[in-house]
């Protein structure tokens, strides 16, 4: 039987933070999926979904929660525009396909501007209930945080991995949800309710249920 502990996880960031909020099992099964890429044991990440042993589940949802701001944490919000240029990499793939017409003012090669908020804060957490050891080992390839790491966001300049006496992952200390929950397993006292998935990838719209926000 898996010996489970309360962790809370706690990001200290260099620079600013372009993130969604969704929950930590997409870190871990990221990082998780590199490990077995590493060992031979694991080929297509993007196309299936792998089983986290090392992490709480309860009716298909792992015991992950949300990225947390604390309620002291001083927060500043910046908009950011960045460059996207022309992609020299996938033209050097497909520039010398016959047929193939290389458009810059649309499609994969157009040159624009993309305005982003960028949040800027000193930390970051989450909580997860799971084998920490096994986390911990995961966790130390875990030096990035959110979008556009390549250019520098969201870079990690320490993580601390503490235990809690309780399980935050699900719900918080006053009952609030602290991450997506389908509404068919679990009760919340929760007003905001949206088709969600329930498990990591977060974008594959075939898991969608009605979950808990």
């Amino acid at each position: 039987m898996n010996s489970f502990s309360n962790l809370k996880i706690t990001a200290e960031f260099e620079s600013g933070v372009i993130f969604d909020k969704n929950p930590f099992d997409g870190v871990l099964a990221y990082l998780y999926a590199q490990e077995l890429k590493k060992q031979g044991k694991y080929v297509e990440y993007e196309k299936k979904r792998i089983e986290l042993p090392f992490v709480k589940k309860t009716n298909g949802v792992y015991h992950t929660s949300y990225p947390i701001i604390a309620d002291d944490e001083k927060i500043y919000l910046e908009n950011t525009t960045i460059i996207r240029s022309f992609d020299e990499n996938l033209f050097q793939k497909i520039g010398d396909k016959p047929n193939k017409t290389i458009r810059i003012q649309n499609g994969e090669f157009l040159r624009r501007l993309e305005g982003m908020e960028r949040y800027k804060m000193k930390t970051l957490h989450w909580f997860v209930c799971g084998d920490k050891e096994k986390i911990k080992q995961i966790l130390k390839g875990f030096t990035h945080f959110g979008k556009k790491s390549s250019i520098g966001f969201g870079k990690i300049k320490q993580l601390l991995i503490s235990e809690t006496k309780d399980d935050y992952s699900l719900f918080d200390e006053k009952g609030n949800v602290n991450r997506t929950l389908p509404i068919e397993f679990f009760n919340a006292k929760s007003d905001k309710i949206a088709y969600k998935s329930p498990i990591y990838p977060y974008w594959d719209k075939q898991s969608f249920v009605k979950c808990y926000l």
